[in-house]
């Protein structure tokens, strides 16, 4: 028999009661050329006597766009709609209190999106599919395909990143649900080697395609698969015809230049995250790099080390030239660097490293060791960028914020590699250092089959990574007058067999040819739909940014995938929220370890709660070099009072009620003279509202209203609206208040209410026009000028 943390822990394992609602995910892969595209399946099921909601926070890589979102339930098969993201909102609003079931897909940040479910009745068992492709990237000869299963422990304050109450991420040991994978290779690519670092998998060749699979995995770690680039493979150009037109995708492995890299000198600060997150795998991890770099640094490079947790500390005042002791100092730290720096202050670390880590006269780069594990990352993107510096990241651990390191580095014309912990470090160190002493493509252009329209391109290029251009075919002036509607597509016999791509680095110029073949997906346009999806960080303006993304049926920040199941049998009452937990990944924070061969049947293995490691107090006798005298930057455990007490163990503020609540009901009740919202914000409305409706005192009457503080005589002078009589007139108003104010999931109780008085008298719904045209005209005015 074999115990996983659960049993270790005296916690009984998920899976055998009625706590799952997210039962079962199946991933289905394909990889066509670089283009991946994945049916992700999600069985949610509901073994409660009540309606239940099921709120699930998940992943995708950065570069993922969501293609479309299907629902089965029982033998329905419903096809999800792309919408601007409030009528989204409001449309699940709606069917949620109108009884019916509906599904909410919403992207909340960078590679984030909450999934909602809402009016899953008694045994009901639903499945979401859920499709995305992406353009895989060449790196250092190489494809790699991640897939997120999980979401680790994040610092700070996640509504700062734009989660919502509801979208906040728990976890649990093992929440229970299981997947399965497969994964489909096909093309050139099918005879590439291919490794997975992260799983054991079961491998075969069907119809001379390679695949993949494995059945009943635990999610705590994110999925791995590298394919090596097969000999004289430069890449090759896409064509795909589709409602939009004809699409080209030009995907190349840059070739390497014969150029030596540059001996040049160069100031690389080192920042390396010690938060508490980093304990276990990703800890070695970080040693084993930094023993990597002392090997790499040229005798005339300057260096420093940050090291950062709750705050950050560096090992020397400036950069120091990497001479001889200087290196022996840094050998003395890595030895001693552990976890144990309590939280994760990125933006602090790289404050710390501008303060002294910039050379005057040299070029400065900082190297990122981290797990990525923040959910603040706005104002950090926009520090490193003032910064005019390159970040390259390197990503490790077993569940990694892949989209912010990747952001971080792109942004700041680098690169960010991942390493999960079974994957070589020094191969990682060796590859980031390269890229940051060879130059980067100056240019790159696409002999394209036809006159064509190129996107930007955004990506820095660096030799043996990728490169992806999508073009579009540019229609003749006569022929898109003609027939405008019917965009003209190219024959499959007029295509080329090859095109040429000229690459400039430097003084150099070098000349590959690549083949030509038409692309056919799983889903509809999806080059035309991938270009797309690149197009819109160009447009500025949110409400053609929303156009766009709704002509080309794409999820993006401004829209929102919505679909509604009518039911026969409805639900009376708002149902209960249900929030899917996530599985704390193996590796964080000690729990496990993911380093050593994976074995399915065992959940985790035995995990250490704090680090044995003891630390003396370091001899800091080196004095030498530019920089001045070394700092003891590893503390002794006895100074590290200050450190966080991780998310999962620290009791939330609102678990202590405090003594002196008032009740803004029952104050208004006993007051003559109540504190008027004349020139309050729609939430302070709502929020005096939602506060009535849970005290079972509101009412639709003036008086009810005027001791919430809202007096609708002052605000719209009600002798104008003779025939409203007092209750269809609050009726409309507060109608009109969630209309106008978008007040989406939190108005819900508000919105439940009023539907209850419709039902009961159904002569609210009777209004003239023109009153409620002057009504609804007076009230946006009201609340824009509030706004």
């Amino acid at each position: 028999m074999t115990f996983g943390m659960n049993s270790v822990l005296g916690q009984a394992p998920l899976g055998f009661n009625g706590d799952i609602v997210l039962r079962h995910t199946a991933v289905a892969a394909q990889l066509n050329g670089a283009i991946n595209e994945v049916q992700l399946t999600h069985e949610f099921i509901n073994q409660e006597d009540d309606w239940i909601e099921a709120v699930y926070t998940f992943a995708l890589p950065l570069d993922a766009v969501i293609l479309g979102l299907t629902l089965t339930l029982a033998e329905q098969v419903l096809v999800a709609n792309i919408v601007a993201k409030s009528e989204g909102e409001q449309t699940y609003e709606d069917a949620i209190t109108d009884g019916d079931s509906a599904v909410l897909l919403t992207q909340i940040d960078d590679g984030l999106y909450s999934l909602n479910v809402g009016n899953l009745q008694p045994q009901d068992k639903v499945s979401i599919c859920i499709q995305y492709a992406q353009v895989l990237r060449w790196q250092d000869h190489g494809l790699r395909f991640y897939f997120p299963c999980t979401i680790g422990e994040r610092y700070g304050d996640a509504s700062a990143a734009g989660l919502e109450p509801q979208q906040q991420i728990e976890h649990a040991l093992d929440n229970g649900a299981r997947m399965s994978f497969s994964f489909r290779v096909q093309g050139a690519l099918a005879d590439a080697r291919v490794a997975c670092p992260s799983h054991s998998l079961t491998q075969q060749m069907l119809d001379n395609c390679l695949e993949l699979s494995a059945e009943q995995l635990i999610p705590d770690r994110d999925i791995i698969i590298n394919l090596a680039a097969p000999r004289s493979f430069a890449g090759e150009l896409l064509v795909e015809q589709s409602e939009f037109g004809t699409q080209y995708c030009a995907n190349l492995l840059l070739p390497e230049f014969d150029q030596p890299a540059s001996r040049a000198p160069q100031c690389f600060q080192f920042v390396i995250d010690c938060s508490g997150s980093m304990l276990g795998d990703s800890m070695q991890q970080v040693r084993k790099a930094l023993r990597a770099i002392k090997t790499l640094l040229l005798p005339d490079d300057y260096f420093n080390l940050v090291l950062f947790g709750s705050d950050a500390e560096a090992l020397f005042a400036q950069p120091v030239k990497a001479e001889a002791a200087a290196l022996r100092h840094l050998a003395d730290q890595i030895e001693q660097i552990d976890a144990i720096m309590g939280g994760t202050h990125m933006l602090t670390a790289f404050e710390k490293a501008l303060q002294t880590g910039v050379h005057p006269e040299l070029s400065t780069q900082i190297l990122l060791i981290t797990d990525g594990e923040i959910w603040e990352s706005s104002e950090l993107l926009k520090l490193a960028n003032r910064a005019q510096m390159r970040v390259f990241s390197i990503g490790v651990g077993s569940a990694v914020n892949e989209a912010l390191l990747t952001r971080l580095s792109r942004d700041t014309g680098a690169e960010a590699v991942f390493v999960s912990p079974n994957e070589s470090m020094a191969d990682a160190i060796v590859s980031q250092f390269r890229r940051s002493r060879f130059a980067v493509l100056d240019r790159i252009a696409v002999s394209w089959p036809t006159p064509a329209i190129e996107l930007p391109v955004p990506n820095v290029c660096f030799s043996g990574d990728g490169y992806q251009r999508y073009a579009h075919m540019l229609q003749k002036t006569k022929a898109r007058k003609e027939n405008a509607s019917e965009p003209r597509a190219i024959e499959p016999s007029a295509l080329p067999a090859t095109v040429a791509v000229t690459l400039h680095k430097q003084q150099q110029q070098l000349n590959v040819d690549i083949p030509v073949r038409h692309f056919s997906g799983i889903a509809n346009a999806t080059l035309a739909r991938l270009a797309a999806k690149q197009r819109l960080p160009f447009i500025t303006v949110a409400e053609f940014a929303t156009a766009e993304a709704v002509k080309y049926a794409l999820l993006s920040e401004h829209t929102s995938c919505v679909l509604v199941a009518e039911r026969e049998s409805k639900s009376t009452e708002l149902p209960q929220l249900r929030s899917v937990k996530h599985t704390r990944p193996v590796g964080e924070m000690g729990f496990g370890s993911a380093a050593s061969p994976v074995h399915h049947d065992v959940c985790y293995s035995s995990a250490p709660l704090m680090s044995d490691r003891q630390f003396a107090p370091m001899d800091v006798a080196y004095s030498g070099g530019s920089g001045g005298a070394p700092r003891d930057i590893v503390r002794p455990l006895e100074q590290l009072n200050y450190m966080d007490i991780p998310a999962f163990l620290r009791k939330s503020d609102t678990d202590i009620a405090g003594d002196n609540e008032i009740d803004p009901i029952t104050e208004f009740e006993d007051d003559d003279s109540p504190f008027y919202l004349t020139d309050a914000e729609p939430d302070e409305w709502l929020s005096r509202l939602l506060e009535a409706v849970d005290a079972d005192c509101l009412q639709l009457n003036y008086l009810a209203l005027e001791r919430l503080g809202i007096d609708l005589d002052d605000l719209l002078a009600l002798d104008f609206y003779p025939d409203v009589d007092e209750p269809n007139m609050v009726y409309q108003v507060l109608c009109l208040f969630i209309e106008i104010t978008n007040a989406g999931r939190q108005a819900r109780p508000l919105r439940h209410w009023l539907k209850q008085q419709l039902q009961q008298h159904p002569e609210l719904a009777t209004i003239d026009a023109d009153d409620k045209s002057v009504l609804e005209r007076e009230l946006r005015r009201y609340f824009a000028a509030m706004a």
